[in-house]
């Protein structure tokens, strides 16, 4: 049975979908994406798919490794069920856990990926964590993790994020939040420095620890805050990653000649007015970056 409010997240929940050998085949991975989405998001993860499929070729990326995977949690709809399992089926790229698929279990979602990672993909080097409405390119960000962050100790910071400050606590003046029981959210009147929860990536061992306290602290607020609120409590370092990231005029930003010249890693698609172009907008980015990355 799944449930219909958030709850502190416990070791035995099952596992209705499970990729377990997703990683083992292979003796290391660079990178493993997890990637928080919808059931009615297919378009979405068909260009997610499309990208993961170009895997760098350059010198710097030459052998690596990248997999990736969806995290669901469960509906009260057996079609949508059928549907997801179907997609499971058909790509094996998918992961579900028995709780209910809700704004306030996102945390849950993080949490799954974190333990399936510890016991199924510990051979990565790298975890990349995302909402299905950003696009990476993967041959930028091989790079970077390969020249820019690993020359450097790794498992006390981020290695990239959009790091977000001490803004007022807005939580409880919001209605999905009123209604949960009050010892279980943050009372502060800050927030800690936190990464936006659209893309961050870290070293394994970073996401390990963040498992091990997630486990211990189920405060429920915005999601990239209550990891922030872990970051806090684990003394790990949140960078200036801003330029790394492309969150508003993206279509402007990704036409080829200007790209060739950004910093950019991380098109987040979702930002503009309208939310009905993100796929638009998406299949723009992805265009742009899969031609830069041939």
């Amino acid at each position: 049975m799944y449930y219909d409010q958030p709850i502190p997240y416990e070791h035995n929940f099952q596992r209705v979908i499970n990729e377990p050998n997703l990683c083992s085949q292979h003796g290391r991975i660079f990178i493993i994406y997890a990637i928080i989405t919808m059931y009615n998001h297919f378009d979405r993860r068909e260009i997610l798919r499309k990208s993961f499929k170009n895997i760098p070729s350059d010198s710097c990326a030459r052998g690596v490794i990248i997999k990736h995977v969806f995290l669901f949690a469960k509906t009260d709809n057996s079609t949508i069920e059928s549907l997801i399992q179907k997609e499971s089926e058909m790509y094996h790229d998918i992961l579900q856990e028995d709780f209910k698929e809700s704004y306030t279990n996102v945390s849950m979602k993080a949490i799954m990926a974190w333990k399936w990672i510890g016991e199924f993909c510990a051979n990565a080097e790298y975890v990349a964590m995302m909402n299905d409405e950003s696009l990476i390119d993967h041959g930028r960000l091989v790079s970077w993790l390969g020249t820019d962050f690993s020359k450097g100790a790794r498992e006390d910071h981020f290695a990239l994020c959009y790091p977000v400050g001490q803004a007022r606590a807005h939580h409880l003046e919001l209605e999905r939040f009123r209604v949960l029981e009050p010892r279980k959210l943050y009372q502060g009147q800050f927030y800690p420095r936190y990464c936006h929860g659209f893309a961050y990536v870290a070293h394994i061992k970073v996401f390990n620890k963040l498992y091990l306290a997630a486990l211990k602290n189920t405060h429920f607020m915005p999601t990239d805050v209550w990891i922030g609120i872990l970051t806090e409590k684990l003394s790990l370092k949140v960078l200036f990653h801003q330029k790394q990231f492309k969150l508003y005029k993206v279509l402007e930003h990704y036409q080829p000649q200007k790209y060739s010249k950004s910093p950019a890693i991380v098109a987040i698609c979702d930002i503009e007015e309208d939310k009905f172009q993100t796929i638009d907008i998406m299949r723009h980015v992805y265009k742009v970056i899969s031609q830069e990355i041939r």
